[in-house]
């Protein structure tokens, strides 16, 4: 089993990166949707001035942001149950527009249509979309939650095209060659051919050979499976965005159909997401994350992933510890 955390504002200083390798952490993920790599840069420093000290490699995975559709907002705020929210294009953003609003893809706008319910914020918040016009939507709150930039957001009521690359991802990319940076996670793989374009887009940059974590987010994604597995190092089972699309109800059979086809194919895979969600605030977890760990391990996941319990929240390296404390299980405890 590998263990890995996500860094952010709460842990990105050397103290604590390297107490987090003393304790048996093997990979550390660095999510480029909130900023391109050349931002990252002094974070990148302190993990190789620890790996130095410590005498010690650690995995570096770059999350690109992808293709996937983003919210772009210069101010987060939270919206109430029946509240309506205007969502404008892209093009409208340098705009100043007093009223709560936000703004996406072009191509997302003008692929949605009245009717339409938006997922928000890992699945926290629906919107439903009201009235459609050239550039904009109106939406009404069905579940409140908040507007936070760069959170992914989806319309569950139908498959939306993919926007290409951006010209960040493609830098970021290339930067990471300089770095000797190779391990990159892909957001909403669909598809083979998709992680195989990539592979390809990485080679015209000159940087080969790279390692590339696929992440599973919706019922697309789990029905080429076996064809994604064949083209990826490693499968993610992403359970924010699986969760938002597919619903929470039907997150856990399709964590074990995923799991299952995994194992399967002979590729190993790796569970993210609220393993320890509850250590954001607190200093232990609950029974419940306790037990879904487990289950993470008897179903042979290779590896297990913190995200916001130690990007941001209050106990990441208690958290990490915990994580890490799990070593011991094995399928053979049963």
């Amino acid at each position: 089993m590998r263990y890995y955390a996500t860094l952010g504002p709460m842990f990105n200083e050397i103290n604590d990166l390297s107490n987090a390798i003393n304790l048996g952490l093997d990979g550390i993920r660095i999510n480029l949707s909130h900023g391109p790599l050349i931002d990252k840069i002094e974070w990148i420093q302190n993990i190789k001035a620890c790996e130095e000290i410590l005498n010690k490699k650690v995995e570096i995975i770059l999350d690109i942001e992808g293709t996937d559709f983003r919210i772009n907002t210069s101010k987060n705020f939270k919206v109430t149950n029946g509240e309506l929210i205007s969502i404008y294009a892209l093009s409208n953003y340098e705009k100043e527009l007093d009223e709560n609003c936000f703004f996406l893809d072009e191509m997302f706008i003008n692929s949605t249509k009245a009717g339409d319910i938006l997922s928000l914020d890992d699945g926290l918040m629906k919107l439903e979309v009201i009235n459609h016009e050239k550039d904009l939507i109106i939406a009404r709150c069905l579940e409140p939650g908040s507007i936070i930039n760069k959170k992914g957001i989806s319309n569950l009521s139908r498959v939306i095209e993919t926007k290409e690359y951006s010209k960040t991802d493609l830098n970021s990319i290339s930067l990471a060659k300089e770095l000797g940076l190779k391990s990159f996670m892909l957001p909403f793989v669909r598809t083979a051919k998709y992680v195989s374009d990539f592979r390809d887009i990485c080679r015209d940059l000159g940087h080969d050979h790279v390692k590339v974590y696929s992440k599973i987010e919706d019922s697309i994604g789990i029905k080429n499976l076996d064809k994604v597995c064949q083209v990826s190092d490693v499968i993610v089972i992403a359970r924010g965005d699986l969760g938002s699309n597919l619903g929470l109800l039907k997150l856990p059979t399709a964590q074990k159909e995923i799991s299952k086809i995994c194992t399967e194919n002979n590729r190993s895979f790796m569970v993210v997401t609220q393993l320890l969600d509850s250590m954001i605030v607190n200093q232990t977890p609950t029974r419940a994350e306790v037990n879904d760990i487990y289950n993470c391990i008897l179903d042979g996941a290779g590896a297990l992933m913190l995200t916001s319990e130690t990007a941001s929240g209050k106990n990441p390296l208690k958290a990490i510890n915990f994580l890490v404390s799990t070593r011991q299980w094995s399928k053979d405890d049963v």
